[in-house]
Order: structure tokens, then C-alpha cells, then sequence
């Protein structure tokens, strides 16, 4: 298994909003926009969200990140899903 060594980042925001979450993620990808893959997860019998953790995330500032071309190719889609929390990940 590629993965077995691979360390996973894992959050329980509650049922609704995981599976909500994934949507989101595909929704995202679908378009074409840069996102890591989301994978539902149960563990305890809690349902989660799982992604691959990601060391050398690149932190940007505020401004910075309003002004690129990502933030602006990902704007429709984030005012759709009333995705407010862009700037916590």
C-alpha cells in the first residue's frame, strides 16, 4: 500500500458537515481548482474527513492572497457554497 506511511490529518465537524465537506472538495476539483482530496472516515463510530497531510504549506499574506489568481479563480464557487472559512486552511 503507497499510503501505509503517509500521515493523515483528520477532523470530526459533525456528520452533515463532513459529508458536506467532501462535496465541497469535489465540487472544487471538478472545476478545475487546486485541492487536496478529501476522503469520508469513520473511526469510533464518529464520521470524519481525512486528507493527506501536507508538510511545507506555503502561509501568504491576507493581502496577498485576495490579490491571486487562485483566490479570484475560486471566488464564484466559494460565494455559491458560502464557503467562509477560505482563509483557515
Amino acid at each position: 500500500d503507497p499510503d501505509a506511511n503517509v500521515t493523515h490529518y483528520v477532523k470530526f465537524p459533525g456528520e452533515e458537515r463532513s459529508r458536506l465537506e467532501v462535496l465541497a472538495a469535489k465540487l472544487y476539483d471538478t472545476s478545475g481548482l487546486s485541492v487536496l482530496p478529501l476522503t469520508l472516515v469513520s473511526i469510533g463510530g464518529r464520521l470524519g474527513v481525512a486528507s493527506k497531510s501536507v508538510d511545507k504549506l506555503k502561509i501568504v499574506d491576507l493581502e496577498d492572497a485576495i490579490n491571486s489568481q487562485s483566490f479570484l479563480d475560486g471566488f464564484a464557487l466559494d460565494v455559491w457554497l458560502n464557503n467562509f472559512d477560505i482563509f483557515t486552511y
